[in-house]
């Protein structure tokens, strides 16, 4: 499995074991998770593309087909670039021109951008990536 996993507005110690759970949920399986802890929210994560800048996150899970054309909408924004990973690139075009340059991403993928007052959750166009999510009140 990849893919991450969002506990909100929680503590560190009472989030970590209920993101094991869920994980093991969707997987079945005792795969090793990461955790990181941004803006109250306790992220568990395998496998995903973590950027972080500013207290904001990107979480990432994909690929991207157009990332040359996303660089050159960067250097639009006159910003320098020093990490071409696609998940900087991302969260770079996010802070320059708002969330929904996401729709101009073309790829299959799944994110979370988590700033101190918002989350926001997406997938790609087509779907071709899956996103689960559930709300508990507990």
């Amino acid at each position: 499995m990849s893919g991450f996993c969002i506990k909100g507005k929680t503590t560190i110690k009472s989030g970590i074991s209920k993101i094991i759970k869920a994980t093991k949920k969707i997987n079945n399986k005792n795969d090793e998770v990461g955790f990181l802890y941004c803006n109250g929210y306790l992220i568990g994560y395998k496998d995903v593309i973590i950027s972080k800048r500013n207290d904001n996150v990107l979480i990432f899970d994909g690929i991207v087909f157009n990332k040359d054309e996303l660089i050159l909408k960067l250097r639009d924004f006159n910003y320098c670039i020093t990490d071409d990973s696609i998940g900087n690139i991302i969260l770079a075009l996010i802070e320059c021109s708002g969330i929904e340059v996401i729709n101009e991403i073309n790829g299959a993928f799944t994110f979370a951008y988590i700033t101190k007052d918002s989350i926001y959750f997406g997938r790609d166009h087509v779907g071709l990536k899956e996103l689960y999510y559930s709300i508990h009140n507990d």
